[in-house]
């Protein structure tokens, strides 16, 4: 046999060992992804689900990454009498968005269903947008805390779907650490064809690390959040109010 058919065969056989091994011929479980800029780039969205940041809110969340760069929106709805609830447009009540910088670091048991990346996100700046009047009020309430310390009691003049810039408040910076790196792990992976979640966005979704759970000794979350994965979009998502 000539030296280039066997070098052809040798890589013929290299790849269909490294697609067995991360999930591909013929396994039933669908492979996951490497985490990289660019299989990250596009825009994700969570489906509407309990906030669990904003009590007594719905939420969708849409990352939506470029580069080195991230930003975040966090829409926040009132709760209706749809069961199971739904995100609409009528019941939008605040939406937030998050500028950041993010690094990607080593990727850990790759081709395996625990497969993570390691990724240090910075954020850079925050703005909040209230939607209806009732978050507007509570935006205006300086003293208001309650059970969302993050978003409310920073006394400013707010005002109704207009966009206000809060990362040079103290308590802001310190609440969504802008300007500290937040270690975190995520993972990109493949939806089986006969998930039920097929039917809502594309079959790549992506997991981010479980918030206030265990985590190393980096600060950095142990396990991936499997109640909140987002779904890549065909195109970049743009919300139906107007970004600042």
């Amino acid at each position: 046999m000539q030296l280039k058919n066997k070098l052809q065969l040798g890589t013929f056989f290299m790849s269909m060992f490294m697609l067995t091994a991360c999930g591909g011929g013929g396994s039933s479980t669908a492979p996951n992804q490497p985490a990289t800029s660019q299989s990250l780039a596009g825009s994700w969205s969570t489906l509407c689900q309990a906030s669990t940041s904003l009590a007594g809110y719905n939420e969708m969340q849409i990352f939506n990454f470029k580069g080195n760069k991230l930003t975040t929106h966090n829409i926040f709805f009132t709760r209706n009498a749809d069961q199971p609830q739904t995100c609409k447009h009528s019941d939008e009540a605040l939406c937030e968005e998050i500028q950041s910088d993010f690094v990607l670091g080593e990727t850990i048991n790759s081709c395996m269903p625990t497969e993570r990346t390691k990724i240090n996100i910075t954020s850079t700046k925050v703005m909040l947008d209230p939607l209806n009047s009732s978050v507007t009020a509570l935006l205006n309430n300086a003293n208001r805390t309650g059970n969302e310390p993050i978003h409310f009691g920073y006394g400013r003049n707010w005002q109704l779907e207009v966009w206000q810039d809060i990362s040079s408040i103290d308590a802001a910076r310190t609440n969504f650490k802008i300007d500290i790196p937040d270690p975190d792990i995520l993972q990109i992976s493949i939806l089986p064809l006969t998930d039920s979640k097929i039917d809502v966005a594309s079959r790549k979704v992506l997991k981010l690390g479980v918030k206030m759970g265990n985590v190393d000794s980096d600060g950095r979350p142990i396990s991936l959040d499997n109640s909140i994965i987002a779904f890549l979009q065909k195109k970049t998502t743009t919300p139906t109010w107007q970004t600042p």
